[in-house]
């Protein structure tokens, strides 16, 4: 955690959050999230500013090093996912 993150309280959404701002397929963040929705919030992305910084330069870096196969392959895994991600939201509405 970033020094930021001392200024959070500890057993609040906020500080359950900055623990896993980038575990984008935890279930407790998904429970976090669904907190700060129901709350009428948005999570605070101002403390982990670093941390995602690092994160996009480590991706940034990672797909600059990988061959024309690799990133169609990964592509393509991103399509589909965001396809289910969809299908489930729209499922849910109706």
């Amino acid at each position: 955690m970033s020094p930021q993150t001392s200024s959070v309280e500890n057993g609040s959404p906020s500080c359950a959050w900055v623990t896993y701002p980038h575990e984008v397929r935890n279930p407790q963040r998904a429970d976090i999230e669904s907190e700060f929705t129901l709350r009428g919030l948005e999570p605070p992305y101002e403390i982990v500013v670093d941390e995602f910084e690092a994160v996009t330069r480590f991706i940034s870096e990672a797909m600059e090093n990988m061959d024309e196969a690799e990133k169609d392959r990964i592509n393509t895994q991103i399509a589909d996912e965001l396809v289910d991600f969809l299908s489930g939201e729209q499922s849910r509405h109706n």
